[in-house]
C-alpha cells in the first residue's frame, strides 16, 4: 500500500492556537483583515493595497489577493477563531469579509472574491 495519503507529520487543524505558534498564517490573516477594513472604510482600493504591498514591501502577493486564494470563508473562520481564543476584538473578521462570504463570494478559486483580475468588486453591494 502506498504511503501517499499518510503524512509524515500529524495533520494540524487551522485554529487560533495553531495560527499563533510562530507560523505565517496569523500574520497573513491579520494583514488581510486590516486591508479589508481599509477597503471597507473607503481609505483605499483593493488593487492599490495589493500593489503597495507587492511593490513597496516586496511581498510576493498582496493581502487581499492572498485572502482570495485562501478563501474568504476560511479567512473568516480563522479570524473568528483567533478573536475567540485571544479575546481581542481587532482579530474579529471585518464585516465586509463576513458579508461577502455569506453572499457566496468566497475567493478566486470559487465564485469571485475581493479582487477579480485586479478589479474592485463593488463592495457597496454588501
Amino acid at each position: 500500500m502506498s504511503d501517499l495519503h499518510c503524512p509524515a507529520r500529524p495533520v494540524r487543524p487551522v485554529t487560533a492556537s495553531a495560527a499563533f505558534d510562530g507560523r505565517d498564517a496569523s500574520i497573513n490573516i491579520m494583514r488581510g483583515s486590516f486591508a479589508v477594513r481599509m477597503v471597507e472604510s473607503g481609505g483605499a482600493r483593493p488593487e492599490g493595497i495589493d500593489q503597495g504591498m507587492e511593490q513597496g514591501c516586496a511581498h510576493p502577493v498582496g493581502p487581499l489577493c492572498l485572502l482570495d486564494r485562501i478563501g474568504l470563508d476560511a479567512a473568516q473562520a480563522i479570524a473568528e477563531s483567533m478573536r475567540q481564543a485571544f479575546e481581542e476584538p481587532l482579530y474579529a473578521p471585518p464585516a465586509l469579509l463576513c458579508r461577502m462570504a455569506t453572499a457566496g463570494h468566497l475567493g478566486a478559486v470559487r465564485a469571485g472574491g475581493l479582487l477579480r483580475a485586479r478589479q474592485l468588486i463593488n463592495t457597496s453591494n454588501y
